[in-house]
């Protein structure tokens, strides 16, 4: 049965995805770009769904838009049903449009060629040159961005050698290939080696089928891409008028021409009343994950999806059909890419006949009570307390907390050094107390676990749709504070969830599972142990406003007016406002100086049992092989990462954890300070080091983290009034993504500093700018699959900003959820629809991360990758990306031993140079690693001395018994003695037995 067609007249386009990490930027250029006046109904269906009769599906649409993706377009898995589209005659025949994979498969259909290119065009900016006809009638100058590692060749005799004016005969029909029209061309590369497999000087980008009869015409370019120009967005609505103009004049279905015909008339003599988007997905199965979950162990390889016409009439369109699939397909941008989240077979009952129910609700005995909102406020205007000091003056550290500190990065602000966007405004620090509630969930778990005082709560997630975000998103709507509350402050954070999310935790979004990695059966037990999404719902928090000085100190628990005087008071003591107590200011708090929490490190850091580092062969092996994966257009892009493991005893196991200060009892009220944590010490110095505005000290659990990233992942405001174009009143809430491709390093070898100028000029070559691209275009396709059509924006693309070690370039992308055209949607969803983080994966995502897990180590990434942030009790969230950071699990290198693993990588383009890759992933983690070796300079310095020192005892110790031996005594073995000493004393950690004067020198630890 065909799809049914709206009698009102709406046309209908057919999108077939072929699972690309762009589809979503097409479908919304579809809706907003083609009519002015008209509603566009865009219907989505994946390139891989199974219908038995195409042809009699495709009656239900007036064209078809063949999208692009990865792989190869003579490989019938990666193209799908596409090929059919050019077979269609006669009565079947409708306009079909294809793009980039389907523009190649129009070309081979008709007896054209595709082949590899040389150097694969992903995310390059160039000229089209056309001859103005067709779907290029009109159009001036285009500036258009390609992805494509395949190039389509009609058959056209191409000069050899480079020529300076364009060859009219390349706008002719072939021999080769006489039914197909060439369109246009990029003339933008230079001729290479001859041979059909190397690039070019004339590659082709457009063409459309000789006979006006067949409407099939294609483009190699992306016109949805956000540095395509707007004559790139304009190709498309001038197939769409060709398009039409065909329906009118060749199509065999007269009363659907007739009825497009009318609609069109009336919408432009009554004007365009808008509504929402309309968007539907063939494919409306309804996943059951409890039954999922339970038989995917037993799954060993998916199987084929079945679309068929009589399951989609079994949906009422009218009523609850197209929101039902927008939610299905906007979820996760795919619906067949829910499917494959958890493995799940293609189960007979793929639609029921009632529409789905919701999310069951809690049973009326559990109980939600809404939380208050108390707080006092420090003022100052010229000094406050540094955030180490409010943690010491607190002792947070002596349990888990979660501290997100921007606090060096404001400072930076503050004093005109840095030229970033201002995003280090506030400090944010969580309590963590042993009743606060704890959220934690493991990948492939059906539950999800809530701890409180040391008593857990697992609740099956098949009461929200096997989604960990829907339950939290649940459990957030149940902690909400109505923004109307008294007293309720303005910041970023109130109250809520404070915690991170694994970058395992994150692949489990897009259907992948985590068994690729070699561990051994103890590390499995270990993994076992170890949440993959870790939340607390913090109620009392301390918010420190960087630009004001202000410091605010909140709780959402009740009856709670006792613990906030409390802590105002701790904080608030007159004798804290004493010049003679300056490092109150200091960035290293109050429990101890500078000098002994370097002291510490030092002894700490001698401990050490034994450094991994990256192997820069194996590194660079691994970037030829991405490469290879991308020249066969598997990819845009790949994010290859590495990580150094660095083994210490654990803490409890350390004769360094120790106080480290006595203080005047009459100035702070404390005799003595109880030891900070090793972990403590060790951020206190990463923070100075590597400057960031998403810095962060996290204890939770088993987890360790200190974080100084400089990457924010999104945020969102909290939901408020406003007015849409139509003069209604809704509800909006604004998300933001900041990501952060091109890195400089800010010192040159010599030390002098690079300018911000000389950082520009470097980080705007193509390769650069390309990787940046790439990314912009995946946010923007992972926020249209949520906040649809019309309502994504970029104000910043590829601006460059300074930070402590590096100059980056970063983009900002934002979307807006609306309560008119998205329902019921939040911030929440949007997260759950971005991860994993594309800035960390390459595009199409999807593919990319299925070849990472391949290649990108031998252990998973943790939390490096993953995300950290909060959702707040007022509807807020912001999210940081885990990178310029170093972690470690409890007894994660056996018993009494502890794993320090920091992670680093880079962007892996057709254009990147392996040495090149592996200076950028060890500049990236020489930001962290310069923790370990300055203060193993100091500690090699000191060891040198004590070394030296130790000679000249034992050579002292050496002449005493050889007087004692002439005076008659025994001492024959002084020399062996002497000797094993010396051994000992020179096994230094991190090096191997350095010579007595050897200085270790800042690149060792690479």
């Amino acid at each position: 049965m065909a799809a049914a067609l709206s009698e009102s007249g709406r046309p209908r386009i057919l999108f077939i995805d072929a699972h690309d990490s762009f589809s979503n930027n097409i479908i919304a250029l579809l809706m907003t770009q083609l009519e002015k006046n008209m509603e566009i109904e865009v219907t989505v269906i994946p390139m891989d769904a199974h219908i038995p009769d195409f042809p009699k599906y495709l009656k239900g649409f007036d064209a078809v838009v063949a999208g692009p993706g990865p792989g190869d377009p003579r490989e019938i898995r990666d193209v799908g049903l596409i090929p059919q589209l050019w077979s269609l005659q006669d009565a079947d025949l409708l306009p079909v449009f294809g793009i980039c994979l389907g523009f190649q498969s129009l070309v081979l259909a008709f007896g054209g060629h595709v082949d590899v290119l040389r150097d694969p065009r992903h995310g390059l900016e160039t000229e089209i040159q056309h001859d103005g006809v067709h779907i290029f009638h009109g159009l001036g100058d285009i500036k258009a961005v390609q992805y494509h590692s395949f190039h389509a060749w009609l058959g056209h005799v191409l000069p050899k050698e480079p020529v300076e004016e364009f060859p009219e005969d390349l706008f002719r029909r072939t021999r080769t290939c006489p039914q197909l029209v060439p369109l246009a061309w990029d003339a933008t590369d230079t001729p290479s080696e001859v041979g059909y497999s190397k690039n070019p000087q004339f590659i082709l980008m457009a063409v459309c089928h000789a006979d006006q009869k067949k409407p099939f015409c294609g483009v190699q370019f992306h016109p949805e891409s956000i540095n395509s120009d707007k004559a790139a967005q304009r190709v498309v609505r001038t197939w769409w008028n060709l398009a039409k103009d065909w329906i009118q004049n060749f199509s065999p279905n007269r009363h659907r021409a007739a009825v497009l015909k009318k609609y069109e008339a009336r919408c432009a003599t009554k004007g365009f009343s808008r509504a929402l988007p309309r968007l539907s997905v063939a494919k409306q199965w309804v996943p059951d994950y409890s039954e999922q979950r339970e038989r995917a162990a037993q799954l060993n390889k998916e199987k084929e999806i079945y679309v068929t016409q009589e399951m989609v009439d079994k949906i009422p369109l009218e009523s609850i059909g197209r929101e039902f699939m927008r939610e299905c397909y906007n979820s996760k941008g795919r619906a067949i890419e829910m499917v494959r989240r958890e493995r799940m077979l293609a189960h007979e009952n793929l639609l029921r006949s009632q529409p789905p129910q919701a999310p069951q609700e809690p049973a009326a005995t559990e109980s939600f009570p809404t939380p208050r909102y108390l707080s006092k406020t420090i003022l100052y205007t010229k000094r406050a307390l540094s955030v180490p000091a409010i943690c010491d003056l607190l002792s947070i550290y002596e349990g888990d907390c979660i501290l997100l500190d921007s606090e060096y990065q404001a400072w930076q602000d503050a004093s005109g050094t840095g030229q970033g966007a201002k995003t280090g405004t506030h400090s944010i620090i969580g309590i963590v107390e042993p009743d606060t509630m704890r959220v934690e969930y493991k990948v492939g778990s059906a539950v999800v676990n809530i701890k409180r005082n040391g008593v857990t709560i697992s609740k099956d997630l098949a009461r929200y749709g096997g989604s960990i975000f829907t339950f939290m998103k649940g459990f957030m709507d149940r902690y909400k504070i109505p923004e109307n509350l008294p007293g309720l402050l303005p910041l970023p954070f109130c109250g809520g969830l404070m915690g991170y999310i694994t970058y395992e935790a994150c692949l489990e979004t897009i259907g992948l599972d985590n068994d690729n990695y070699r561990m051994t059966e103890a590390d499995i037990k270990l993994n076992a142990s170890r949440p993959d999404i870790c939340f607390a719902f913090v109620e009392r928090s301390i918010v420190v406003e960087h630009q004001t000085n202000n410091t605010y100190i909140q709780t959402i628990k009740k009856s709670d007016r006792a613990w906030l005087k409390h802590t105002w008071g701790i904080l608030r003591q007159k004798h804290l406002e004493d010049p003679r107590c300056p490092e109150l200011m200091l960035p290293y708090g109050i429990a101890g100086t500078e000098q002994q929490h370097r002291e510490k490190l030092q002894r700490y850091f001698a401990t050490v049992d034994k450094v991994a580092l990256p192997m820069q062969e194996e590194y660079e092996l691994r970037i030829k092989a991405f490469k290879q994966s991308i020249r066969r257009g598997e990819s845009y892009e790949l994010c290859l990462t590495n990580q150094t493991t660095m083994r210490f005893p654990s803490m409890e196991d350390s004769s360094v954890y120790e106080p480290c200060m006595e203080r005047d009892p009459l100035r702070v009220k404390r005799s003595v300070w109880k030891a900070s944590p090793m972990e403590w010490s060790m951020y206190l110095r990463l923070r100075l080091l590597n400057i960031a505005p998403f810095s962060a000290y996290v204890r939770l659990g088993p987890l360790t983290l200190l974080s100084t990233s400089p990457e924010r992942f999104m945020s969102w405001d909290r939901p408020h009034a406003a007015v849409d174009a139509d003069k209604n009143s809704v509800i909006v809430q604004n998300c933001q993504f900041r990501p952060i491709k091109g890195t400089v390093k800010k010192f040159n070898t010599n030390g002098t500093k690079v300018s911000i100028e000389e950082a520009s000029k470097t980080l705007n070559t193509t390769k650069e700018r390309a990787e940046n691209l790439m990314i912009v275009d995946l946010i923007r396709h992972d926020l249209h699959g949520v906040v649809g059509a019309g309502n994504v924006t970029v104000p910043r693309l590829m601006a460059v900003e300074e930070y402590a070690t590096v100059y980056q370039l970063v983009s900002v992308i934002e979307g807006k959820l609306s309560s008119a055209q998205t329902p019921g949607k939040n911030g929440i969803d949007v997260l759950a629809a971005s991860l994993p983080p594309g800035s960390m994966t390459g595009a199409p995502k999807l593919r990319s991360c299925q070849i990472l897990k391949r290649g990108d180590g031998t252990v998973p990434r943790s939390i490096y990758s993953g995300v950290l942030g909060y959702m707040c009790v007022t509807g807020r969230g912001d999210f940081s990306v885990v990178i310029r950071s170093m972690f470690k699990w409890d007894g994660s290198g056996g018993p009494g031993k502890d794993d320090w693993r920091i992670g680093a990588g880079g962007a892996i383009t057709a254009l990147s140079r392996e040495q090149a890759e592996w200076d950028e992933m060890m500049l990236k983690m020489d930001s962290t690693l310069s923790l370990f070796r300055t203060e193993t300079r100091i500690a090699s310095e000191l060891a040198l001395k004590a070394q030296r020192e130790e000679k000249e005892r034992l050579e002292e110790e050496a002449w005493e018994a050889v007087e004692d031996e002439e005076e008659g005594g025994e001492g024959g073995e002084v020399g062996e003695e002497e000797e094993d000493v010396w051994f000992e004393a020179a096994e230094w950690p991190h090096y191997q037995a350095p010579e007595v004067e050897e200085v270790v020198d800042d690149d060792d630890l690479h």
